[in-house]
Protein backbone atom coordinates (compact mmCIF):
# COMPACT_ATOMS: atom_id res chain seq x y z
CA UNK A 1 0.00 0.00 0.00
CA UNK A 2 1.15 3.48 -0.77
CA UNK A 3 0.24 5.60 2.25
CA UNK A 4 2.91 8.32 2.08
CA UNK A 5 1.20 10.56 -0.53
CA UNK A 6 -2.01 10.50 1.53
CA UNK A 7 -0.27 11.05 4.86
CA UNK A 8 1.60 14.09 3.49
CA UNK A 9 -1.50 15.57 1.85
CA UNK A 10 -0.40 14.90 -1.71
CA UNK A 11 -3.43 12.68 -2.27
CA UNK A 12 -6.98 13.00 -0.96
CA UNK A 13 -8.85 10.09 0.63
CA UNK A 14 -10.69 9.28 -2.59
CA UNK A 15 -7.42 9.07 -4.52
CA UNK A 16 -5.85 6.95 -1.80
CA UNK A 17 -8.78 4.53 -1.84
CA UNK A 18 -8.93 4.40 -5.65
CA UNK A 19 -5.25 3.51 -5.75
CA UNK A 20 -5.08 1.08 -2.84
CA UNK A 21 -8.40 -0.75 -2.50
CA UNK A 22 -7.91 -2.77 -5.73
CA UNK A 23 -4.93 -4.37 -3.99
CA UNK A 24 -7.09 -5.68 -1.14
CA UNK A 25 -9.76 -8.06 -2.46
CA UNK A 26 -11.14 -8.79 1.00
CA UNK A 27 -11.99 -5.09 1.54
CA UNK A 28 -15.01 -3.44 -0.06
CA UNK A 29 -13.86 -2.03 -3.39
CA UNK A 30 -13.66 1.66 -4.27
CA UNK A 31 -17.03 1.73 -6.08
CA UNK A 32 -18.81 0.07 -3.11
CA UNK A 33 -17.08 2.39 -0.63
CA UNK A 34 -17.98 5.52 -2.63
CA UNK A 35 -21.59 4.45 -3.05
CA UNK A 36 -21.92 3.68 0.65
CA UNK A 37 -20.45 6.99 1.75
CA UNK A 38 -22.35 9.09 -0.78
CA UNK A 39 -25.71 7.32 -0.98
CA UNK A 40 -26.52 5.34 2.16
CA UNK A 41 -28.03 7.00 5.20
CA UNK A 42 -25.61 7.47 8.08
CA UNK A 43 -27.66 5.04 10.20
CA UNK A 44 -27.47 2.22 7.62
CA UNK A 45 -26.53 -1.16 9.08
CA UNK A 46 -25.00 -3.66 6.69
CA UNK A 47 -25.04 -7.46 6.98
CA UNK A 48 -22.22 -9.02 5.04
CA UNK A 49 -21.04 -12.18 3.43
CA UNK A 50 -17.62 -10.63 3.73
CA UNK A 51 -14.78 -10.07 6.12
CA UNK A 52 -15.09 -7.41 8.78
CA UNK A 53 -12.78 -5.05 6.86
CA UNK A 54 -15.33 -2.26 6.79
CA UNK A 55 -13.33 0.72 8.03
CA UNK A 56 -13.70 2.69 4.80
CA UNK A 57 -17.46 2.08 4.51
CA UNK A 58 -18.07 4.48 7.38
CA UNK A 59 -21.09 2.31 8.31
CA UNK A 60 -21.22 -0.76 10.55
CA UNK A 61 -20.78 -4.10 8.79
CA UNK A 62 -22.00 -7.21 10.62
CA UNK A 63 -20.46 -10.42 9.32
CA UNK A 64 -22.00 -12.97 11.65
CA UNK A 65 -25.01 -13.76 9.41
CA UNK A 66 -24.22 -17.34 8.40
CA UNK A 67 -27.63 -18.88 8.89
CA UNK A 68 -28.62 -21.47 6.31
CA UNK A 69 -31.87 -23.11 5.22
CA UNK A 70 -30.85 -25.97 7.52
CA UNK A 71 -30.72 -23.73 10.62
CA UNK A 72 -33.59 -21.41 9.64
CA UNK A 73 -35.83 -23.24 7.15
CA UNK A 74 -38.13 -20.29 6.36
CA UNK A 75 -36.52 -17.37 4.50
CA UNK A 76 -39.21 -15.04 5.89
CA UNK A 77 -37.92 -15.84 9.39
CA UNK A 78 -34.35 -15.07 8.34
CA UNK A 79 -35.39 -11.76 6.74
CA UNK A 80 -37.34 -10.93 9.92
CA UNK A 81 -34.23 -11.58 12.02
CA UNK A 82 -32.20 -9.22 9.83
CA UNK A 83 -34.85 -6.51 10.15
CA UNK A 84 -35.23 -7.03 13.91
CA UNK A 85 -31.48 -6.47 14.23
CA UNK A 86 -31.77 -3.18 12.35
CA UNK A 87 -30.09 -4.45 9.17
CA UNK A 88 -30.93 -2.22 6.21
CA UNK A 89 -28.44 -3.40 3.59
CA UNK A 90 -26.47 -6.48 2.54
CA UNK A 91 -22.91 -6.54 1.16
CA UNK A 92 -21.62 -9.59 -0.71
CA UNK A 93 -17.93 -9.97 -1.52
CA UNK A 94 -17.37 -13.04 -3.70
CA UNK A 95 -13.75 -13.23 -2.47
CA UNK A 96 -15.11 -14.09 1.00
CA UNK A 97 -17.13 -17.09 -0.19
CA UNK A 98 -15.43 -20.20 1.06
CA UNK A 99 -13.24 -18.21 3.44
CA UNK A 100 -15.67 -16.58 5.84
CA UNK A 101 -18.98 -17.32 4.15
CA UNK A 102 -20.51 -20.56 2.91
CA UNK A 103 -22.44 -20.95 -0.34
CA UNK A 104 -25.24 -22.37 1.79
CA UNK A 105 -25.71 -19.12 3.77
CA UNK A 106 -29.08 -17.45 3.22
CA UNK A 107 -27.28 -14.22 2.25
CA UNK A 108 -25.80 -16.05 -0.75
CA UNK A 109 -28.94 -17.84 -1.92
CA UNK A 110 -30.28 -16.51 -5.23
CA UNK A 111 -33.84 -17.24 -4.10
CA UNK A 112 -33.27 -14.99 -1.06
CA UNK A 113 -31.81 -12.23 -3.26
CA UNK A 114 -34.72 -12.35 -5.67
CA UNK A 115 -37.32 -12.05 -2.94
CA UNK A 116 -35.73 -9.86 -0.25
CA UNK A 117 -32.94 -7.76 -1.79
CA UNK A 118 -32.71 -4.94 -4.32
CA UNK A 119 -29.37 -4.47 -6.04
CA UNK A 120 -27.90 -1.00 -5.56
CA UNK A 121 -24.42 -1.36 -7.01
CA UNK A 122 -22.16 -4.20 -8.19
CA UNK A 123 -18.53 -4.02 -9.28
CA UNK A 124 -15.58 -6.40 -9.37
CA UNK A 125 -17.39 -9.35 -7.79
CA UNK A 126 -18.85 -7.29 -4.96
CA UNK A 127 -22.46 -6.15 -4.59
CA UNK A 128 -24.41 -3.94 -2.23
CA UNK A 129 -28.15 -4.46 -1.81
CA UNK A 130 -30.95 -2.85 0.13
CA UNK A 131 -33.07 -5.14 2.29
CA UNK A 132 -36.67 -4.84 1.16
CA UNK A 133 -39.32 -3.78 3.66
CA UNK A 134 -41.65 -6.35 2.12
CA UNK A 135 -40.65 -9.35 0.00
CA UNK A 136 -40.96 -9.19 -3.78
CA UNK A 137 -43.67 -11.42 -5.13
CA UNK A 138 -42.23 -14.21 -7.23
CA UNK A 139 -44.07 -14.85 -10.44
CA UNK A 140 -44.65 -18.48 -11.18
CA UNK A 141 -44.57 -19.81 -14.71
CA UNK A 142 -47.92 -21.28 -15.73
CA UNK A 143 -48.02 -23.31 -18.92
CA UNK A 144 -51.40 -23.26 -20.58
Amino acid sequence: LQRIPYVFGQQDLNGYLAHNLPKMQMYPNHIIVNYTIESLPIDARIAGAATGNSFYLNRPLYTDWHQTPETIPDPDDFASQLKASGITHVFINDAAIGRVASKEDWLLQQSFHTRYLTELVCANQQCLYSLNDTPHEIEEDHDS
